[in-house]
C-alpha cells in the first residue's frame, strides 16, 4: 500500500501534523535499521580484514591475498561511509 493509503485508512488529512508526525517515526525506525545494517557490515568486514590482512598470509598467498585484504579494507571504508 502506498503511505497515502495507509493515512487515509486512519482518517488522519495527509498533510496534518499527526500524519508528518507517523511519517518522521517511520522513517526514523527505517533509518535505524538501515544504520544497525551497515554497522554489522563494517564488523564482518573488520573480521575478515583480521583474517586476510596478516602478513603470513600476504607473504603466502601472494597477489591473490592481496586483492582479498584491499577488497576488505574498501567494504570497511564503504560501510563507515554509508552508515
Amino acid at each position: 500500500l502506498e503511505i497515502s493509503d495507509s493515512i487515509s485508512k486512519l482518517k488522519v488529512p495527509e498533510n496534518s501534523p499527526e500524519a508528518q508526525e507517523a511519517a518522521m517515526k517511520s522513517s526514523c525506525a527505517f533509518d535505524v535499521g538501515q544504520a544497525t545494517l551497515w554497522i554489522a557490515r563494517m564488523g564482518l568486514g573488520i573480521t575478515q580484514a583480521t583474517k586476510d590482512c596478516v602478513p603470513a598470509h600476504l607473504s603466502e598467498a601472494g597477489h591473490v591475498a592481496k586483492v582479498a585484504c584491499s577488497v576488505d579494507v574498501n567494504q570497511i571504508i564503504a560501510a563507515v561511509a554509508i552508515a
